[in-house]
């Protein structure tokens, strides 16, 4: 669907917090997919699917300002535990992604992001603005 600017304009004037509600959730689905393909990156060499690392990437809301966003992380504090086990911190996660002179970077967190983006996220944009309409 394509909009002119005059119907986007109307949108962000008459409907302010139902084009935001739209955004929110689209970028809470967004999210998901960057949790699901950065744990498919991860996973993919060595070829794991199970572990530590894997099961601590996790998207985030963020609030930024006077608006929102969506954080990718791994390993680190504030990692959810499974269950009633205590989260666990997984402090390797940044040596596997960046690299550490022996290890080459894997870069799973960044590849997710720009598999995402290029793939799903103007998608996402063209549903916001059409449930918007609705």
């Amino acid at each position: 669907m394509t909009i002119t600017i005059d119907q986007f304009n109307e949108v962000l004037r008459n409907q302010p917090f139902k084009l935001e509600n739209q955004l929110i959730k689209g970028m809470k689905e967004t999210g998901f997919q960057l949790e699901e393909q950065a744990k498919e990156n991860a996973t993919t060499y060595p070829r794991v699917y199970t572990g530590r690392l894997r099961n601590s990437i996790q998207t985030d809301s963020i609030k930024m300002g006077d608006g929102f966003g969506i954080r990718l992380r791994a390993g680190g504090q504030g990692i959810k535990g499974i269950g009633n086990n205590p989260p666990a911190d997984v402090n390797y996660a940044a040596k596997i992604e960046f690299g550490d002179g022996q290890i080459a970077p894997r870069l799973f967190l960044r590849r997710a992001m720009d598999q995402i983006i290029k793939t799903k996220f103007q998608d996402m944009i063209d549903r916001v603005v059409a449930r918007s309409f609705e």
